[in-house]
């Protein structure tokens, strides 16, 4: 699935980037959510509205005012300017939440058993 605005000019071409979006698997006949969710990882395409000499403008909605400046040559981007390119960021942004959220996940263990070794006062 491929998101984004496309207009009359596309001549400055688009910028790319992929997330990892939640659906909900919907409601039964009562209205009761049905459990979990269904996970997809999707292209988001965003038709670029100026460039300048560093990066380029991204239109976001395809509303005036709803857009976002992307620094081309910065190591870490919103969007990149090819789909592999785009891949990449997004595995390299997944593999940093991972490691982020192992953390968290140790320090929260730790201080449960720091509270199993504690007396209550």
């Amino acid at each position: 699935m491929v998101a984004g605005v496309e207009g009359p000019d596309d001549s400055l071409g688009y910028l790319y980037r992929y997330e990892d979006v939640k659906y909900s698997r919907g409601c039964d006949e009562f209205d009761n959510p049905y459990p979990g969710y269904d996970l997809k990882v999707e292209l988001h395409k965003y038709r670029i509205t100026r460039r300048t000499p560093k990066g380029a403008w991204i239109s976001l909605s395809g509303f005036p005012g709803h857009e976002k400046f992307v620094l081309l040559d910065a190591r870490k981007k919103f969007a990149c300017e090819t789909g592999e390119d785009a891949m990449e960021s997004f595995r390299r942004r997944k593999q940093k939440q991972a490691k982020i959220l192992e953390g968290q996940l140790k320090r929260v263990q730790w201080a449960l058993k720091l509270a199993d070794n504690m007396e209550p006062k």
